[in-house]
């Protein structure tokens, strides 16, 4: 009786040498390179790894992905250059990468067998050891007005930030038989903003937003205040996402008459300086519904991304909501 012949390997296979070129193929579909360790040595720019498998894909049409580990050996006085180049490759940070010392890289293809990076460090006199190319580093987000510091190696930060919503209206009775009611409160402005260039170590100015403060007596809720990201040492183009206005009470009984009627919501507020501008959504209406059992239906706060409105009441005003700030720093691609 005889058996299909195999081999198999234990541990780490050992690297594959290759080198540098327009286009380095670390996952060929022949098996010149059967392993997932890959070293790339010489100078020049890549502007491919080719396509995982050659775009083969199983025998039930399933993508063949692979991830690959790959180390970058520049040559001394020279350097190599990662293009990034989506679809095909695809680098953290979205910039090209070029090396100049020792570098590790580990790289995933997609369904259409094009790749993309998933960590990146460097060795080098100035690298850190806990310093990672493009790589996410800390998440902050801030409820007080504050002079932000840079974090250490961060060069990108993605910021989300929004105002801050009016009060409601008071309603109530006025003492003379009348009954007053308020709408809901529209949304604050939101944006988000992408920034590039950072220095660690520069400062950011935020002043957050205030919610607006509820009238003492009947009337229109106060006012939210605008969310803004300004200069400090570190020179960016001053972001500001709009607080709302509190909403307005409108009478639904004097007393003498009974009639349908509404409270009208406030509308949002508005966004400058990000990528993406968002106005807040506006309150809807409260009214006083006469079919059946008089009836009073409170008009909600409006939304945003993350911000929202308060609700209208038939009583003491809902206080305005502060705004806020969340930041995503990041690193460059090391060089």
């Amino acid at each position: 009786m005889g058996f299909a012949p195999f081999t198999c390997a234990l541990g780490d296979s050992p690297e594959v040498v290759i080198p540098c070129a327009a286009t380095v193929n670390i996952s060929p579909p022949d098996d010149t390179v059967d392993t997932n360790r890959v070293r790339i040595t010489g100078t020049g720019t890549i502007t491919s790894f080719g396509q995982a498998c050659g775009g083969l894909t199983g025998d039930q049409g399933e993508p063949q992905t692979v991830t690959k580990r790959v180390s970058f050996v520049p040559d001394a006085s020279g350097t190599i250059t990662l293009h990034h180049n989506p679809p095909g490759l695809s680098l953290l940070g979205q910039a090209d990468r070029v090396i100049s010392a020792n570098g590790y890289g580990v790289y995933s293809s997609d369904a259409d067998g094009w790749w993309q990076e998933q960590s990146y460090s460097q060795d080098g006199p100035n690298a850190s050891p806990t310093q990672k190319g493009g790589q996410l580093l800390a998440v902050n987000y801030y409820t007080a007005s504050q002079t932000i510091t840079i974090p250490p190696h961060a060069t990108r930060a993605w910021c989300r930030m929004w105002g801050g919503s009016g009060a409601s209206g008071t309603g109530g009775s006025d003492g003379a038989l009348a009954g007053y009611f308020s709408g809901g409160v529209g949304a604050p402005g939101y944006l988000e903003k992408f920034l590039t260039g950072l220095t660690p170590g520069n400062t950011l100015v935020f002043t957050r937003g205030n919610g607006g403060t509820p009238n003492a007596s009947l009337g229109v809720g106060g006012n939210g205040t605008a969310s803004t990201l300004a200069s400090g040492t570190q020179t960016i183009g001053t972001l500001t996402a709009g607080g709302s206005n509190g909403s307005g009470s409108a009478v639904y009984y004097d007393g003498a008459t009974s009639v349908d009627r509404s409270a009208g919501g406030s509308a949002g507020g508005t966004a400058s300086g990000g990528d993406l501008n968002r106005p807040g959504q506006s309150g809807s209406a409260s009214f006083y519904i006469l079919s059946g059992n008089p009836t009073l239906n409170f008009g909600t706060g409006g939304y945003n991304s993350i911000g929202r409105g308060v609700d209208g009441v038939n009583g003491p005003g809902n206080a305005g909501i502060p705004g806020g700030l969340i930041i995503f720093w990041y690193n460059d691609a090391v060089a």
